[in-house]
């Protein structure tokens, strides 16, 4: 891609993941950028809950952060550590060049677990209302009272926070599936596919998910 805008790029105290380039499906790594000086980013010892992240040196990381509501990932090399202060070790990654900065494909991002209001409805029939399970850039799951079979057309709302005020998304999606998960209760799960989510819709949805993911993080290192 060509150069980023300067206002799309990491900066110091950004939140990023980090995985092994040997292990691109491994667990993610979480850290905050500290410094970027002469081609090198200093970064805290990045952790999945109480594990910290343990590299070689010349070890190859895929890094990913949120700007301006995308998520970009590029490529990067563990150069040492750094210390810091006496209480502050500090990790070296390689600063990569702006054209191999990339956006993912944001309609792969991972699901996260939420509790949510969402209603939906076929064609002109009423709203229902029920809860979302998780969701991503592409779609959500959500539980349901009936059977509802995949391929159906549903139109959705629901709202996700956005900075500093609550956006309503209105979307079409097509039911993908749709399964029994308790018999006595005939409560359903459906997995739906968004269809007509413009783009910076999609991205707001994604940095959404990217944000539930730090916090969820964060959380299980607080009842660890």
């Amino acid at each position: 891609m060509a150069n980023i805008p300067e206002n799309e790029k990491y900066k110091i105290n950004q939140r990023i993941s980090i995985v092994r380039l040997s292990s691109i499906e491994g667990p993610e790594y979480f850290s905050n950028i500290q410094n970027i000086e002469k081609g090198i980013i200093y970064i805290t010892i990045p952790y999945n809950e109480k594990e910290p992240l343990v590299l070689m040196r010349g070890e190859g990381i895929r890094v990913k952060y949120i700007s301006e509501g995308a998520i970009y990932v590029f490529d990067s090399e563990f150069l040492g550590k750094h210390k810091e202060s006496d209480t502050l070790l500090l990790y070296k990654i390689k600063e990569p060049d702006d054209d191999k900065i990339k956006r993912i494909q944001l309609r792969h991002f991972v699901r996260v677990p939420v509790i949510m209001d969402v209603k939906y409805k076929k064609n002109d029939a009423d709203w229902v209302k029920t809860v979302m399970l998780d969701i991503s850039g592409g779609g959500i799951k959500m539980a349901t009272k009936e059977k509802i079979e995949p391929g159906k057309l549903l139109d959705l709302h629901f709202k996700i926070p956005a900075k500093k005020e609550m956006v309503d998304v209105n979307v079409k999606a097509e039911v993908v599936r749709c399964n029994l998960v308790d018999d006595e209760t005939k409560l359903f799960y459906a997995g739906l596919k968004f269809l007509d989510l413009n783009q910076g819709m999609e991205d707001m949805i994604c940095s959404f998910v990217f944000r539930k993911q730090i916090e969820q993080i964060r959380k299980r290192q607080v009842d660890f």
